[in-house]
């Protein structure tokens, strides 16, 4: 495939991805929790941008800590660094877009709490995952108990099976 811009279907020349947007905050309406995967996909869509594009590609991953868990995945992160992608600790302020370009201005304070701009082609929302109501109120249903998120219930030893026999989660 071809990565292009869906405004004016233009090849991105610099991309960001913004981590743990609506997660690991405290203000209203936010989760307390990580969602324990966006960091990698983050990583893996870097990787995969570059590889699909023609020349350079400038890539930066902004996030509060990278989070990579899973076997094998810290080497996934540390290849990615190798390849080029920026990985910029930080707290993003506001994001705006620049007048007639189409290009996106993303302002925001890094570990030094300088404020910094930079303007990126696209921007993805690494969004963290929730749970919806219709899903917590079948839970209740079908007495599958849930942690203090709404997520179910399971055990380290067994991280697919419920409070409920024969029924397990994934995903």
């Amino acid at each position: 495939g071809k990565l292009l811009r869906l405004s004016d279907k233009k090849e991105p020349k610099k991309i960001a991805w913004l981590q743990c947007i609506g997660s690991r905050d405290v203000h209203d309406g936010a989760h307390p929790y990580c969602s324990a995967v966006c960091c990698t996909y983050a990583i893996k869509e870097a990787m995969v941008a570059k590889e699909h594009m023609k020349g350079d590609l400038d890539t930066a991953i902004f996030y509060i800590d990278v989070r990579t868990f899973g076997k094998d995945f810290e080497r996934y992160y540390n290849r990615s660094i190798e390849d080029g992608t920026r990985f910029i600790k930080s707290k993003i302020a506001s994001i705006a877009e620049v007048d007639g370009t189409g290009n996106l201005l993303v302002r925001y304070i890094d570990e030094e709490a300088k404020r910094v701009e930079e303007e990126f082609d696209m921007v993805v929302l690494s969004a963290g995952f929730f749970v919806s109501e219709e899903s917590i109120a079948l839970s209740k249903k079908i007495g599958i108990d849930l942690d203090s998120y709404n997520f179910a219930e399971t055990n380290s030893f067994s991280s697919v099976q419920t409070s409920t026999p024969g029924i397990f989660v994934s995903g």
